[in-house]
C-alpha cells in the first residue's frame, strides 16, 4: 500500500479506530492532519501524534483539532502543554474546562516552561484565564500574583505557603528567588548565605536525616536531595518511595543514581518515568531490557533504541518494530554496530537512512552505500558527516541537488578544492554554508566579502575564523544585520570596533562600546 493508500484511508469516514492508531506512526503530515479531524480517532492515536518528534512544527490548527474535540482527555492537554510552543495554543489548553491541575501547575513550576513564563504569564487575558479556571487552586493564584508584581517582595501577602514557597526557590528565575530568601515565612535560614548551591548545601549537613524527617513535606529538599550526586542511598530510598512525580523524573535523570534506585523506579507503573530511565546514560542493559519487556509505550521504545547502553539482543528485537520511530533512535544510537547499520541502510524509511548517514561512528562501508543512495535526502546526511572522505565529498559537490551540495558546503572536512569549486555555486544558501565553514581559505573568504547576497556576508560575519583583515571590509556594510555579527565576532579589529560605536543605529553602536570597555578592562 502506496503513501496515497494510506491518506485516503485514514481520510475515510468507516476507517477503524484502530487502524487510525497504526496510521498516526507514518511519517506524513497529510495523515496526520486527517487523524485528528476524524471521528473515529482514539485517545491513544492523538496522543501518539502530539508526542511524536516530528510534529513540533505541525501549525496551530494541527493542535486546535485536538484541543477541540468533544470529551478531549486532560492527559492529552498535559501532553500538548508539554510538546507546543505555540503561545495560543497554550492559551487554549488554559481556557479548556478539562485542563487539570496538575497541568495548570507546570506553568508555574515545570522547568521547560520558566523561559516562557515571563512572555506568557505576563499578558493580562492569559492571567485572567488561569485565575478564572474552574479547577485552578488559591496557591496557584497567590504564586501569579507574586510573580507578576515588582521583584520587591510583596511583604503585605504573608499567606503564600512554605511548600510554594520552596517551589518557587527551586524553579523561578534568580531576580525572584532572591526575594524568596528575604520573605518572613521562609525555612532553610540556614542556607540563606548559599541559595546558589542550595542542593549542595543540604547535602553537606550533618543533620541530613533530621532535616528530611522535620521538612517531609518540602518539595524543595525532596527535589534537591533527588538531583545530587552525592545523596546517601538510604536518603534516596526514601525519596524513592515518594509519590511526587517531579521527585522521582529528579531521580531518574540524576546521572549517578545507583542501578538499585533505577530498577526500582522501573518497576513503577508510569511510562513517563520509564522514558526518563531510558534516556539516563547510566541505565544498565538489563534495565533498559526489561523497559522492552514490559512497556509498549514509543517514547520509551525510542529511548531505548537510542541509549548506548542497550544489548545487542534488545536491539535485534526492535529493529523490528513497525514504528520508524524506534528505527531512527536504532540509526542515532552512538555505539551502533555495523550488524544494525547493514540491516537500517535498507529500511524503506529515508529519515531511517538519513539519520544513520549522520550518525559519527558507522563505517567507511556504510558510508560508502549511502552515497550511492536513491534519495538525495539521504545523501544530504552523508554530505553533513564529517567522517565522509573528501573523495566522496567531492561527487557529492556536484549532485544536482542544491541541498546535497549544501551539505558538503557546511562540512569542515571539504576539501579546499571541493570549496573553491562551490564558491562558484548558483544556490546562495550553498554560499551561506560556506561562508560559515571553518575550513575555508583567505581567498574564498575575501571573494564572499564582496558577494550581493546579504545573508552570505551575514554568515561570513558570523564565522569565528574570519580574520580581522577581512573582517574589516564588512564594516561599511548597509545591511544591519551583517553589522550585528560583525561587531560580535571575537576577531573584529579595534579600530573597525571605535568606528562602528559611533553608528548611526544605536543597538550596533552600543555593543560597539561595551565591547570596546571590556577588552580595554582586559588590557
Amino acid at each position: 500500500m502506496d503513501i496515497e493508500d494510506l491518506r485516503r484511508q485514514a481520510k475515510k469516514e468507516t476507517t477503524a479506530s484502530d487502524i487510525l492508531t497504526e496510521l498516526a506512526k507514518f511519517e506524513d503530515n497529510e495523515i496526520a492532519l486527517a487523524i485528528v479531524k476524524h471521528k473515529n480517532a482514539s485517545f491513544k492515536a492523538l496522543e501518539q501524534l502530539v508526542v511524536n518528534q516530528y510534529y513540533p512544527k505541525q501549525p496551530a490548527d494541527f493542535y486546535y483539532k485536538i484541543i477541540n474535540r468533544p470529551n478531549i482527555s486532560p492527559k492529552i492537554l498535559d501532553l500538548i502543554i508539554r510538546n507546543c510552543q505555540y503561545s495560543s495554543v497554550r492559551r487554549l489548553v488554559l481556557k479548556h474546562p478539562a485542563t487539570s491541575l496538575t497541568t495548570l501547575e507546570r506553568f508555574m513550576f515545570f522547568r521547560d516552561f520558566i523561559g516562557l513564563y515571563k512572555d506568557f504569564m505576563g499578558n493580562r487575558d492569559n492571567y485572567n484565564l488561569l485565575v478564572n479556571h474552574p479547577n485552578v487552586s488559591l496557591d496557584i493564584i497567590r504564586v501569579v500574583d507574586f510573580i507578576n508584581l515588582d521583584r520587591n517582595l510583596p511583604y503585605s501577602d504573608q499567606n503564600i505557603s512554605q511548600g510554594i514557597l520552596d517551589e518557587l526557590s527551586q524553579y523561578a528565575p534568580d531576580s525572584i528567588g532572591d526575594s524568596i530568601f528575604q520573605y518572613p515565612n521562609r525555612g532553610l535560614t540556614a542556607f540563606d548565605e548559599v541559595k546558589d548551591k542550595i542542593p549542595q548545601a543540604i547535602v553537606d549537613n550533618p543533620l541530613l536525616n533530621l532535616l528530611l524527617i522535620h521538612n517531609p513535606e518540602s518539595k524543595f529538599i525532596k527535589l534537591a536531595l533527588a538531583e545530587n550526586s552525592q545523596t546517601p542511598i538510604e536518603i534516596l530510598n526514601i525519596l524513592v518511595e515518594s509519590e511526587d512525580r517531579d521527585v522521582l523524573i529528579n531521580l531518574v535523570c540524576n546521572p549517578d543514581i545507583p542501578a538499585l534506585i533505577l530498577d526500582k523506579i522501573a518497576n513503577f507503573d508510569d511510562d513517563f518515568l520509564h522514558s526518563f530511565i531510558a534516556q539516563n546514560p547510566n541505565t544498565s542493559g538489563e534495565i533498559l531490557s526489561n523497559l522492552v519487556e514490559k512497556s509498549t509505550d514509543i517514547t520509551t521504545l525510542r529511548e531505548v533504541a537510542q541509549n548506548p547502553n542497550t544489548p545487542q539482543e534488545t536491539i535485534d528485537y526492535l529493529k523490528e518494530n513497525s514504528s520508524y520511530l524506534i528505527r531512527i533512535a536504532l540509526a542515532k544510537n552512538s555505539q551502533i554496530s555495523e550488524a544494525t547499520a547493514l540491516f537500517l541502510i535498507k529500511d524503506s524509511s529515508r529519515k531511517v537512512r538519513k539519520y544513520l548517514a549522520i550518525n559519527l561512528n558507522i563505517s567507511l562501508k556504510i558510508i560508502e552505500t549511502l552515497a550511492r543512495d536513491r534519495s538525495s535526502y539521504v545523501q544530504v546526511g552523508v554530505a553533513k558527516n564529517p567522517h565522509t572522505p573528501p573523495e566522496i565529498l567531492a561527487k557529492l559537490a556536484t549532485s544536482e541537488d542544491c541541498k546535497v551540495r549544501r551539505g558538503v558546503a557546511e562540512n569542515p572536512q571539504a576539501t579546499l578544492q571541493i570549496l573553491k569549486r562551490l564558491k562558484q555555486d548558483e544556490d546562495r544558501l550553498v554560499l551561506a554554508k560556506l561562508a560559515n565553514n571553518p575550513s575555508i581559505s583567505f581567498e574564498i573568504m575575501e571573494y564572499l566579502a564582496e558577494k550581493a547576497i546579504a545573508f552570505v556576508r551575514q554568515e561570513l560575519a558570523k564565522n569565528p575564523q574570519v580574520p580581522a583583515i577581512v573582517l574589516d571590509k564588512l564594516k561599511g556594510d548597509y545591511n544591519e544585520k551583517v553589522l550585528q555579527y560583525l561587531v560580535k565576532n571575537p576577531n573584529i579589529s579595534l579600530a573597525t570596533l571605535k568606528q562602528l560605536s559611533n553608528h548611526k543605529k544605536k543597538t550596533i553602536a552600543k555593543v560597539a562600546r561595551e565591547k570596546m570597555e571590556h577588552s580595554q578592562k582586559i588590557i
